[in-house]
């Protein structure tokens, strides 16, 4: 029987990256009660030239203090697992680390942005991917923006250096929500986290206290219409 199908990101690359991902499996009725899986796997024939030059995950992975890179070095090849992304996200990752444009889609929506964006953060290589991630933000996402997929747009933001936008929608964030900021799955850093949640409770208790002051001010001249003498 036949392996997974490879994709040829270089046709003389040196390493196989081996693409997993566990999903629930839509199509289980039982899967509340009782979660069934599917395991999608890619592999992907990529260069380590290209992939140590921009990313410095790989860099490392590859050196000789890691037992692949010490493979890659006696063998001239060798495979490298790694696990949760999408395979799309993954792909167009690859292929703008080897330069092959003419495979790099020119619009992507919020959801598959977020999933270079994981991508890119955990290969580390964020500068390589800098300027299609702000293309692709500008042109598609920056207008379209929901309170409810702020995590989403966060964290793109952030891995791609967006920092204006991100100020923006910090501030959006903390005067448009009524709940704590909740970054859910995506590893966005403790410290923005904290700076949204900060100015919303900031905010929340200005706004109490504003209103505390109102209140007193309608009281005080309803007091003064009631004695003044007519």
């Amino acid at each position: 029987m036949d392996g997974p199908k490879i994709e040829i990101i270089d046709p003389k690359g040196d390493v196989i990256i081996v693409s997993v991902k566990e999903k629930d499996d839509p199509s289980d009725s039982f899967t509340t009660l009782f979660p069934s899986h599917t395991r999608e796997e890619t592999r992907f024939k990529v260069s380590s030239n290209f992939l140590t030059q921009s990313s410095d995950y790989f860099k490392a992975r590859l050196g000789q203090n890691w037992p692949e890179g010490q493979e890659l070095s006696q063998k001239g090849n060798v495979e490298i697992r790694i696990d949760g992304f999408e395979r799309e996200g993954v792909r167009i990752v690859l292929n703008i680390l080897h330069w092959r444009n003419d495979q790099i889609p020119l619009q992507v929506d919020l959801a598959l942005l977020t999933k270079v964006a994981l991508v890119t953060d955990s290969f580390q290589c964020n500068q390589a991917l800098c300027f299609m991630g702000k293309k692709w933000f500008f042109d598609c996402c920056r207008w379209c923006r929901n309170i409810k997929r702020s995590p989403e747009y966060v964290f793109v933001c952030h891995v791609f250096g967006i920092k204006d936008d991100l100020e923006d929608l910090i501030s959006r964030f903390w005067k448009e929500a009524n709940a704590p900021f909740d970054p859910g799955n995506l590893p966005i850093p403790s410290s923005i986290t904290d700076q949204i949640n900060a100015k919303l409770e900031t905010f929340h208790d200005d706004l109490v206290t504003n209103i505390g002051k109102q209140g007193e001010k309608l009281r005080r001249q309803t007091r003064e219409a009631t004695e003044w003498p007519y």
